[in-house]
């Protein structure tokens, strides 16, 4: 179940990390349509929620090695999903962190590596295997 989660963590976070840093000039104007539009974070907490609840649920692993990244992983999508639908009004207090491009650089270049250390934990041995 640790490869599973790693592929779909790798494949997401990869993507993400890639989608915010090529289009860092966006990244202010999407967090302020998020915050601005009420049904929408509370959607998007929803499957936030979702996916930690999912995480946590079949992949509870508190054991030390790679595994426990994921695990941990999913404890925090959880609490974000939380956070999400439970506190929206701190949520949009935090917005402002966004508009400095240096923080958009940070979460993008954080979801690229994490999301290529998962890939290359799940298909680095098949790469080093040809």
């Amino acid at each position: 179940m640790s490869y599973f989660f790693a592929n779909i963590m790798g494949i997401l976070l990869t993507v993400v990390g890639l989608g915010v840093l090529v289009n860092l000039k966006n990244m202010q104007k999407v967090v302020d349509s998020l915050t601005a539009n009420a049904a929408l974070m509370y959607v998007t907490g929803m499957w936030i929620l979702l996916l930690g609840i999912v995480m946590v649920l079949f992949h509870n692993i508190w054991i030390a090695g790679w595994p426990i990244v994921i695990t941990i992983l999913g404890w925090l999508t959880l609490l974000k999903g939380v956070v999400f639908i439970v506190f929206p009004g701190w949520v949009r207090s935090m917005k402002g962190m966004y508009a400095h491009m240096g923080w958009s650089v940070f979460a993008g270049l954080f979801a690229l590596v994490f999301g290529l250390y998962f890939l290359y934990l799940v298909y680095g041995g098949m790469i080093m295997a040809l």
